[in-house]
């Protein structure tokens, strides 16, 4: 077989091609490989702009005009403390076995690394990317933190049950440990802080916040509210919820929350996956109570939120959510469609600029690296 890769950015063209590849040799069926909409919505190349302007943020590796490999880039802002950085997300990293002696792999990362990006990183990496990733400097969260609140004992424990997670006095044991405070109190004005749903009107005072209140205390994705609408509100799939705390004498914002419901694939349950929680600490109750009031209002079993940063989980906390994070008892389920049991490790990997290199662990015990499950490719249609 002759060392003749060439690798190129996705064009146009490509992408008919790209979507039998995902399909062949990454995971039969995979939404990437059926939804068009979805997979230039995720590799959007507004989000890098200059590096890929005819199509999807993918660079390919051809062996003559057979696709023999992908990784796939999403675009965005890295906030370091105040200092916005060019940085992508990395996902669908992928050589096909017969040709990874010939360096696919590697050529397809260092080609990334020459489009100029400040930081990289990657959520939900697999344990041969992990290990890849780790070899080359970049800083690792081996498993993204999770705190699960119970809403509903009988739903949770029948979702445990039928994923075959633990015996039923454990169960019955760690729903009441995750038991969710009662959240029937009205939310819409908790100690003079209104919780309201976002609108595009509500931008410019997000902005404000963010870039006064939050920016200079986090590392991570800048959470403004050009990112909020491309992430969420206009997301092509999901029906994500977006509340936003605000200071009623002025309408100042004071946090934001994001959610969605998801039903369980077969099945009646539904789950609430928190996704975002950034507040202040004077808005912090009123917007998880309005977190739990739309739980309650769903009629959930239980809800979950991947966070590296324990501070942001401290007022969802308060109201009996729960780490259950390993070493834990039992496992609750996390890949709904279908429903699955057992513990899914969800590592973290980034590569940021050189100032921050020896700093890792103190960006994350001081709770000022913020990275969610949202991040990357983690919260996607199955």
């Amino acid at each position: 077989m002759s060392d003749d890769i060439r690798i190129s950015a996705c064009g146009d063209e490509d992408v008919p091609a790209l979507m039998r590849f995902i399909d062949a040799h990454w995971q039969a069926g995979h939404i990437l490989s059926r939804d068009e909409v979805l997979l230039r919505w995720q590799f959007d190349p507004g989000r890098m702009p200059g590096g890929f302007p005819e199509g999807p943020t993918v660079m390919l590796a051809w062996h003559h005009h057979t696709l023999v490999g992908m990784l796939g880039l999403t675009g965005f802002d890295l906030n370091a403390e105040g200092v916005p950085v060019r940085a992508a997300w990395m996902s669908h990293w992928l050589a096909v076995p017969e040709y990874r002696h010939l360096n696919v792999a590697a050529r397809l990362l260092l080609a990334v690394r020459q489009l100029g990006l400040d930081a990289l990183g990657a959520v939900g990496a697999n344990d041969l990317s992990t290990q890849a990733l780790l070899t080359l400097g970049y800083e690792l969260i081996p498993d993204l933190p999770r705190w699960v609140g119970v809403f509903h004992a009988g739903q949770t424990a029948s979702l445990l049950a039928a994923s075959g997670t633990a015996t039923r006095d454990v169960v019955e044991r760690i729903c009441l440990r995750h038991g969710v405070v009662d959240g029937a109190r009205p939310h819409a004005s908790v100690d003079g802080v209104d919780v309201v749903r976002w609108t595009p009107e509500l931008g410019g005072a997000w902005d404000r916040h963010w870039r006064e209140r939050l920016a200079g205390s986090l590392v991570g994705a800048s959470r403004d509210s050009g990112y909020l609408r491309w992430r969420y509100a206009d997301h092509p799939r999901f029906r994500y919820e977006l509340r936003m705390a605000r200071r009623p004498t002025d309408g100042s914002a004071l946090g934001i929350a994001v959610f969605r419901v998801e039903q369980v694939r077969a099945r009646p349950e539904r789950v609430l996956r928190v996704v975002e929680f950034l507040a202040s600490p004077e808005a912090e109750a009123a917007l998880a109570l309005a977190v739990v009031q739309a739980g309650r209002d769903a009629r959930v079993a239980f809800a979950d939120f991947y966070c590296s940063s324990a501070r942001s989980a401290q007022a969802l906390e308060r109201l009996g959510f729960r780490s259950a994070s390993p070493p834990s008892d039992v496992a609750f389920p996390c890949r709904l469609q279908p429903l699955e049991g057992g513990h899914f490790t969800m590592p973290a990997l980034l590569q940021l600029p050189s100032q921050w290199q020896g700093r890792f662990a103190d960006l994350i015990a001081s709770s000022r690296l913020y990275v969610t499950k949202s991040d990357g490719d983690q919260d996607r249609p199955a």
